[in-house]
């Protein structure tokens, strides 16, 4: 099988040191012949515009929009008594980022579970259709099941499994809570550690396996799973797979699974209980793949493997039973993509947030909405809850605005609170950049803020309604009740709240500042102890007299209050609404009793007024105004360019700083203010009122690019992207195709290597500094190699090829297979790196590690579970076959070792360790030989003595190949050995083996030939690296990545990571996965086939529009006077061509007319005997008697023809250029004659 395309990839390492403030140079400023960008200095460095980098900035730091978030509070912590609390953050730079919060825990008092009170169809009550679930629930088992795209037989599984429990004990994750009468306000948190999972963005991450494990989905269409509690750590190792874009994630905790939905219209569930990658368990396909919008952007399951839920762009959620991989419902309503989907622990409710700005309840068990909140105005882009039954949840917007809606414990959903919490739209460069990507929140309390920026906030929320001390709620006659108890109440009478004790415990929190707003409100201008101004006023279904929303561009209870599915279900639900607002009218009596009216007459000021009329959250003040805590990001790259010298590029970041790099030594050269690019820029059009540029990356890099670039023309040997936040540069076999002169690149003529024609090519000059300490690693060990070994044929360890290796073979033997075993791999990666073997993971100083979980009880089960996907295929579950472990030094080993052909040695054992010498006794190797009789065998055994072997005596040694009776005088003797008596009990021809190649070499010492790879052929060989005069040594800086990557859909797929300074420990890691192209130029200096180098014509004539100067003679005549030459000749070379002609011309004119002498002649003069040696030194040099003109403009002698096409002729057709004689040097020489 042909090796997948491989390429090389170096990440250009962010400068660590102060760099220098550029200027742009005025715009049109004459470059002629300047290949390189034209760097201007700024006049006066802005030193105290460098500030020191702070502590907590001292570790790597995300530099693009974070993307997902995942929350951990039950990891301890070694040395502390509770966790500390864990979160993660995976960016669209490819990292994942581990932060220590730091906030006080306690153990639960009480399991999160449904209020036993309303665990039965609540959402039902709260919305009116309580009579139609008592309705279903007595005419579920007349019910007809149907297929297709409507729940039919699953829905009756689900209502029969909807109660069932794995145990009684909460799990480990939810075992802890935080302590927030010991919580300190303002507290900082700590960067732990880091891994770059990806090499694109990461779009969702989740944890399983006890918090222990972080799964992570990425647009380089893989799954990883990491665990960073490891005790050593490791890189994330991808677990699947899709061949798109990979969307969202979600995990079934008790079946151990998680599903992926890409944008290849797939879900696919992975088994995360096995290691390393494999073939998923189940893909759920759509009915129509080709479908343009059948894209996945969001997935939810239940936590037992019962259901799945998909939104996509097509407006539709889909329901899925992973059991049978099939589909088994829609819920249709929806009138835009759907971006965040929850669904409760028993299954039976739903809530999907969508582009059209709405959050939809849906009833799996009836297939219907239940309703609609439409309390944002802009697309709804992330949901969070930790409610068994969804009564809390969290939902961030397009805006910016996160809201928490509480309906827990209420009997009517006008009963609930809406809170606008925060706007995180502070510091965002751009518009696009402010919606909520993700949240994450600890116990109602802590909230964490996820945007399109690289900076994650935590606000301090206020607490839920139902940790709020008693509140007395009164009627209008002054009787008390509880609203929870009391659903025949009005809405009216169940909003009228007087508290009876202190506001709420966030009422009574220490203001910090820069947390929450604050609350010295008076109980008119409070509800629960939130101001008015911060709530949004919850529409009740029930109320008859709910006014519809005018003047917005959507309706959202139209066409959305019921699923296609439950089409039939709409008269009964009208009829059962009817009732309910017949109801209420013969209570109320008159329209003027009515909640809205009723609430607005007791209205008391102006803030509970606007409260009672406020429906959307963007009207609501937020009610933290500052953040708690900011964990600062980079301003990481966005976009790049390479410029037309293919040596420099330039970069913006998300600030709209531009700077330049030297992408052939990996260092940055300058930056450009976002200021300075801004004000020269001509697309981008800056507002007065807010100075904020409409400025976009391409414009700011265009803006620069006319300014500073050079006028060269070099091909393309490299391709850039910024996907990860920072400059990479990838490298294919076509990377050798590009060359530039020397002196263009820093390298004077007065070098030792090179003059004014020594040409670089990059693409060598680049890999060869990349892989040195590869090189020089090879080098060494093949010297090794060749050396003089000790008479036992050991050498130290130091010099050995791996850790477990100690045998050298002598150097008449053919080169043994260079690919060592995983462990001498991993074993130099750690003396490398300090004990770790990752290169992708690190870690802060300070971390401390974390103590395992306990526990107590393995996959739980319980008898209402229905059986789901086998994890685990049969075959599988058998026991692992021990292997026989290998002998060591001078021990017999009773069974024969499985050695791998490549692990064998001359001796043909493993590593060389054991050795056969004469024995005695059934322990033998030979004895242990002749016990694995399978079968009777006709033939007689080939090179064994005839002699019949008796107890007791010891057995002949079997001769070495090196003695007379070896392999060959056994062949000859072939045929020889007559046929052994049947009743010789040793007869070897009894059960014995049929000889083979592998059975000779076992006794004769013979190793089998192997087929060597291409790279063990190549390392068998001599070995020629390129040397200093190909490419010269620079250093790298040290920290610069070295990636080898793989060709794969839809991205490429990292195989190798590693750093410059310690890429001579990943000898053996590199030898297993370079590409061909790379290892032969780089051991060989050989480089793959390229095309010949394209020539064009041009014409060369003499410059006769001058009248007073005397024009020179053509080089040849009219009709021959086109010449051919490579499009990267200098002028230089045209120039000393123009000089030899002329010299020509004028010698053969001379001896025809000697009397006809030019001005060139006096500069010439004739050689003598005594003048032969010095006449070369006093000839003149071309550039000083003549110039060459092309479109009447003087050219530079370093430019190239291929410039002087591009950037001076500028037409299609035939390139003309001129000579003529230089006009300051006639004047000046000229005179005297």
């Amino acid at each position: 099988m042909a090796q997948p395309r491989r390429r090389v990839s170096f990440v250009v390492p962010p400068p660590t040191t102060h760099v220098t403030r550029l200027r742009l140079p005025a715009h049109g400023m004459q470059r002629l012949g300047a290949t390189g960008p034209l760097l201007v200095p700024y006049e006066t460095q802005d030193t105290p515009h460098v500030e020191e980098t702070p502590p907590w900035a001292r570790h790597p730091r995300h530099r693009l929009g974070i993307s997902s978030l995942a929350l951990d509070i039950s990891t301890q912590l070694a040395g502390q008594n509770t966790p500390g609390g864990i979160l993660y953050s995976g960016g669209r730079d490819g990292l994942i980022i581990a932060w220590d919060l730091g906030v006080p825990m306690k153990k639960r008092r009480t399991k999160l579970s449904v209020t036993p009170s309303r665990k039965n169809d609540h959402w039902e009550y709260m919305t009116g259709w309580a009579d139609d679930a008592i309705e279903e629930e007595g005419e579920e088992d007349d019910r007809v099941g149907t297929d297709g795209d409507v729940l039919g037989d699953v829905t009756s599984s689900l209502k029969r499994s909807r109660q069932a429990s794995v145990s009684g004990e909460t799990p480990i994750e939810q075992q802890w809570e935080a302590d927030m009468a010991s919580f300190r306000p303002g507290s900082h948190s700590e960067f732990r550690q880091c891994a770059q999972a990806h090499s694109d963005w990461i779009n969702d991450i989740l944890l399983c396996n006890h918090n222990q494990t972080v799964i992570s989905a990425s647009s380089d269409g893989t799954i990883k799973s990491w665990n960073p509690h490891a005790p050593v750590p490791s890189d994330p190792s991808v677990i699947g797979s899709h061949t798109d874009y990979v969307r969202c994630l979600s995990l079934c905790r008790e079946q151990n699974w998680v599903a992926s939905g890409s944008f290849d219209r797939t879900i696919k569930l992975w088994d995360i209980s096995r290691s390393g990658q494999s073939d998923p368990l189940v893909t759920l396909n759509p009915a129509d793949a080709s479908a343009p919008k059948s894209s996945v952007y969001a997935i939810a399951s239940d936590p037992f493997g019962r259901t799945i839920a998909s939104g996509s762009p097509e407006r539709v959620v889909r329901m899925w039973d992973p059991r049978s991989a099939k589909r088994t419902g829609k819920l249709v309503g929806h009138t835009d993509n759907i971006r965040a989907i929850l669904i409760s622990d028993d299954s039976k409710y739903l809530l999907t947030g969508s582009a059209d700005a709405s959050i939809k309840l849906w009833s799996l068990t009836s297939q219907r909405c239940l309703h609609t909140f439409t309390h944002h105005a802009e697309s709804v882009w992330s949901l969070y809850s930790t409610h068994p039954n969804l009564e809390t949840f969290y939902s961030g917007d397009r805006c910016g605005l996160v809201c928490r809606v509480d309906v827990e414990g209420c009997g009517d959903l006008s009963d609930g609170e809406c809170v606008l919490l925060c706007n995180d739209t502070g510091d965002a460069p751009r518009p696009a950049m402010e919606g909520i990507n993700r949240l994450a929140v600890l116990n109602d309390s802590l909230l964490w803020t996820a945007t399109g920026t690289s900076t994650i906030k935590r606000w301090h929320i206020p607490p839920k309604r139902a940790h709020v001390p008693s509140y007395s709620q009164y009627d209008a006659d002054g009787e008390r009740f509880s609203p929870a108890h009391s659903p025949n109440l009005s809405p009216a009478k169940r909003r009228i709240a007087i508290p009876h004790e202190l506001a709420s415990e966030a009422s009574t929190r220490p203001s910090t500042g820069h947390g929450s707003r604050e609350r010295g409100h008076s109980i008119d201008a409070t509800y629960h102890g939130v101001p008015f101004d911060s709530l949004v006023k919850l529409l009740s279904p029930n109320d008859p007299f709910t006014p519809i929303t005018q003047g917005r561009n959507r309706d959202p209870e139209v066409a959305t209050l019921y699923s296609a599915a439950s089409i039939m279900s709409v008269q009964r639900g009208n009829s059962s609404r009817m009732q309910i607002q017949s109801s209420f009218q013969n209570t109320h009596g008159s329209p003027l009793q009515s909640s809205r009216t009723e609430d607005t007459m007791m209205a008391t000021n102006v803030a509970r007024a606007n409260y009672e009329e406020r429906e959307l959250a963007s009207e609501a003040t937020p009610y933290c105004s500052e953040p708690d805590d900011v964990l600062v990001g980079e301003d990481g790259l966005v976009r790049s360019v390479i410029l037309n010298d293919r040596v420099h590029a330039l970069t913006v970041d998300t600030s709209g700083e531009v700077a330049v790099w030297d992408i052939v030594r990996g260092l940055c050269l300058g930056r450009y203010l976002a200021d300075d690019v801004a004000s020269a820029s001509h697309s981008g059009s800056v507002d007065a009122g807010n100075g904020e540029s409409e400025r976009s990356p391409r414009e700011a890099l265009e803006a620069v690019r006319e300014r500073i670039e050079g006028e060269a023309v070099v091909s393309t040997w490299c391709t850039a992207d910024t996907k990860a936040g920072v400059l990479a540069i990838h490298l294919t076999d076509r990377c050798f195709d590009a060359e530039v002169y020397a002196d263009e690149v820093g390298f004077s003529h007065d070098d030792k290597y090179f003059n004014d024609e020594s040409k670089l090519n990059i693409g060598k000059w680049v890999l060869r500094n990349l892989f040195f300490g590869f090189i020089r690693e090879e080098l060494h060990l093949k010297k090794v190699q060749e050396s003089p070994v000790s008479k036992d044929g050991f050498l130290p360890p130091s010099v050995t090829r791996g850790a477990d290796r100690t045998h050298v073979p002598p150097p008449e033997s053919p080169r043994k297979p260079r690919h060592r075993p995983s462990s001498s791999v991993d074993s130099n990666r750690r003396r490398s790196r300090n004990g770790s073997s990752s290169t992708a993971v690190i870690h802060s100083p300070k971390m401390i590690p974390a103590i395992p979980p306990v526990i107590t009880s393995f996959p739980r089960s319980s008898p209402l579970l229905t059986p789901l996907i086998p994890l685990i295929p049969a075959k599988e579950m058998l026991p692992p076959i021990l292997q026989s472990p290998v002998a060591s030094p001078g021990e017999a080993n009773p069974q024969t070792p499985s050695a791998s052909n490549h692990q064998r040695s001359r001796s043909g054992t493993v590593d060389g360790y054991v050795t056969r010498t004469p024995s005695t006794g059934a322990g033998t190797v030979k004895d242990d030989y002749f016990t694995l009789r399978t079968r009777q065998q006709s033939l007689p055994v080939i090179g064994f003595d005839e002699t019949p072997a008796t107890p007791g005596t010891p057995r002949a040694e079997p001769p070495t190949p090196s003695t007379p009776g070896g392999l060959m005088g056994r062949l000859k003797n072939f045929g020889k050995i007559a046929k052994r008596p049947v009743s010789d009990a040793a007869s070897p021809t009894l059960g014995a083996l049929t000889p083979t190649a592998e059975t000779l070499a076992a006794f004769e010492d013979i190793t089998p030939e192997v087929p060597k790879t291409p790279m063990q052929q190549l390392l068998a060989g001599p070995l020629t690296p390129p040397g200093n005069v190909d490419a010269p040594l620079h250093a790298f800086p040290p920290q610069t990545v070295v990636l080898i990557t793989e060709e794969a859909a839809p991205a490429y797929r990292v195989v190798y990571r590693g750093h410059v300074a310690s890429i001579h420990h990943d000898t053996a890691a590199l030898e297993e996965v370079m590409p061909m192209w790379l290892a032969e130029y780089l051991l060989l200096s050989k480089v793959p086939p390229s095309a010949p180098l394209a020539k064009f014509s041009f014409i060369l004539l003499p410059w006769n529009k001058d009248p007073d100067v005397e024009p020179l003679p053509e080089l040849l005549n009219t009709a021959q006077s086109k010449l051919t030459a490579s499009r990267y000749l200098r002028v230089a070379k045209i120039l000393q061509h123009v000089y030899d002609k002329l010299e020509k011309v004028a010698a053969s004119e001379s001896s025809k007319v000697p009397s006809v002498r030019s001005s060139l002649d006096a500069n010439h003069p004739q050689s003598t005997s005594t003048e032969s040696s010095s006449g070369l030194a006093s000839r003149p040099r071309p550039e000083d008697q003549y110039e060459i003109l092309c479109s009447e403009a003087l050219l530079p002698l370093d430019m190239t023809l291929a410039a002087v096409r591009q950037y001076v002729w500028r037409q299609s057709g035939e390139l003309v250029m001129h000579y003529r004689r230089k006009v300051h040097h006639r004047d000046k020489v000229g005179a005297p004659f």
